[in-house]
This record gives structure tokens, C-alpha cells and sequence, in this order.
């Protein structure tokens, strides 16, 4: 199985790729490897490759939808590339099985294409490419990254479009969490639902969704040490100091060097001192 990667536009073309990359063994007459380069996010040269690849092989799905996921990459953007990549994920996804990773990757990238890529951009056919996906292959991994697009066109919808409510928001967003399992997912609702939490001004009911979200991990060091330094000035801030205290010090033992690192340790102090003083519970 493929890693999974929540979709943004660069990791997303990445994760279809890495869909596709079982084919590289069987391109060894290839001279210039096409999958490893797209990986590396060097499309150009990639695009060239599989387009050779897809007139080699036009009904090969892994072909079609590396070569989608290049020329969605590919800079500087285009309508042409984009055009042409819908047009080859178009013939992906209807090709069986319907529950195949390549359908499925394709039905998740031309959702992402009419949300993000296309001028202008059509985020009703977006959300209804999502929800079918979602609605079809619940509890798979690709329908689950559906489920974080949902989420952020809830939350961020176009300007002519009326917010929804912050209570009809977050039922949304704790509906679609209910359907998912994957753990990068959740994840990623669960930090969705702390920011909209803080810029809402509500940080008591912002923390146990960034510690929910902290608590899976992420793939990048630097995000968890900031992940663990905002929950810890919200807890510092709350009241809570044994959550405040666990946090620092994840990110101090991360970030030593860290040019916070000193208004931290006295942070650290203050919250030891009133522990030392006052052992009862967190809050006064």
C-alpha cells in the first residue's frame, strides 16, 4: 500500500505517484527514471518520460495517472497541462475496478482539480467529487483525504458562498471524522478544528483537538515542536500546567537552540515553582 499523505497540491501529486511508482520495474529501457524524478518534484523532465511511456502504453492506468500527476506538477501551470491531465484522469477513473488505488487516486485528483486548479475554480463540483468518493469507498484511506477537502471547504468557502454557522461548522467537521480511520487524517481534522477553536477565541475547547492532533504525529520535526509550543501556551494559559509543562519540554528537547528557547525555560520554571507550591489540581 502506498504512504498515505494528506493531500495538499504538491504531496498530493506525490502520493499519486507513489500510486503509480510499481511500474518503474517494468520501465527499466527507460534512460532517464521518470518516477524518481517526479518524487523529487523535477516534473519537467518526468512529463517527457511518461508521455513516452503512455503512447507506449495508452490503457495503462498506472501510466495515465503518473503522467496526470506530472503535469499537475509541472511549472510554470498551464490550462493545457491542466486540461490534459483531467482528460487522462477522466479515462483512469472510469477504468475497473471501481475500487482499484489508481480509480480511486484519479477520482481524488480531479476533485482536487476543480477545487484548486482549474480558473475559475468550481468547488461545488469539487465537494460533489469528494462526497461521492467519500460516500463510495468509506473507511478507505483516499476516501478519508476526501474527507479533510470536505472539511476545508466547509471552513474556508468561496467568498460568494455564506459561512456556515460555528456550530453547524463543527458538526460538519465532527461528522466527517466519524467516518474516517486514518490516523494523518483525523489528525488533520482535529488541527482544523483547533485553529477555527482559537480564532474563535474558544481555547478551552481548542486543546483537546490539538493534542488529539499532536498525539498522532507528524511527518515534519519542526511542526511537531510548534504543534507542541502552541498547546503548551494555551494550556499556560488555561490553567493547565501539567499539559503546559509536557509541552515545553517536547519542545525544548527538540528546539534546543531554539532562539525561544529561553523565554520557554522561564515558563518552565514558573509552572515547576507553582507546582512545587500549590500540588493540588491544575486549575486554582
Amino acid at each position: 500500500m502506498p504512504p498515505t499523505l494528506v493531500v495538499r497540491p504538491r504531496t498530493l501529486v506525490a502520493f499519486a505517484l507513489a500510486c503509480a511508482c510499481p511500474l518503474a520495474s517494468a520501465a527499466g529501457d527507460v534512460p532517464v527514471d521518470p518516477w524518481e524524478g517526479a518524487l523529487r518534484f523535477e516534473f519537467g523532465p518526468a512529463v517527457k518520460e511518461l508521455a513516452r511511456l503512455h503512447d507506449r502504453s495508452p490503457d495503462d492506468p498506472r501510466v495515465a495517472l503518473g503522467l496526470a500527476s506530472a503535469l499537475l506538477g509541472v511549472q510554470p501551470r498551464t490550462q493545457a497541462n491542466i486540461l490534459e491531465a483531467r482528460s487522462l484522469l477522466e479515462r483512469v477513473a472510469a477504468t475497473p475496478p471501481a475500487d482499484s488505488t489508481f480509480t480511486l487516486a484519479a477520482r481524488l485528483l480531479l476533485g482536487r482539480i476543480a477545487e484548486d486548479h482549474l480558473i475559475p475554480s468550481r468547488p461545488d463540483e469539487a465537494k460533489e467529487l469528494y462526497e461521492a468518493l467519500l460516500r463510495d469507498h468509506a473507511g478507505h484511506p483516499l476516501a478519508d483525504q476526501a474527507a479533510v477537502h470536505l472539511a476545508l471547504l466547509a471552513a474556508y468557502p468561496p467568498a460568494d458562498v455564506p459561512r456556515p454557522s460555528s456550530a453547524e461548522l463543527h458538526a460538519r467537521i465532527d461528522e466527517l471524522r466519524a467516518t474516517v480511520r486514518t490516523p494523518e487524517v483525523l489528525r488533520e481534522l482535529h488541527a482544523l478544528q483547533g485553529t477555527l477553536l482559537i480564532a474563535e477565541n474558544n481555547l478551552a475547547a481548542a486543546l483537546p483537538h490539538l493534542r488529539a492532533a499532536r498525539a498522532v504525529g507528524y511527518r515534519q520535526p519542526n511542526r511537531e515542536s510548534e504543534a507542541d509550543l502552541s498547546i503548551a501556551n494555551i494550556a499556560r494559559e488555561l490553567g493547565e500546567r501539567s499539559v503546559a509543562l509536557e509541552h515545553y519540554r517536547a519542545f525544548l528537547a527538540a528546539r534546543p537552540r531554539d532562539a525561544r528557547g529561553t523565554t520557554v525555560r522561564r515558563y518552565v520554571k514558573e509552572l515547576e515553582s507553582a507546582d512545587a507550591s500549590n500540588p493540588g489540581p491544575d486549575r486554582p
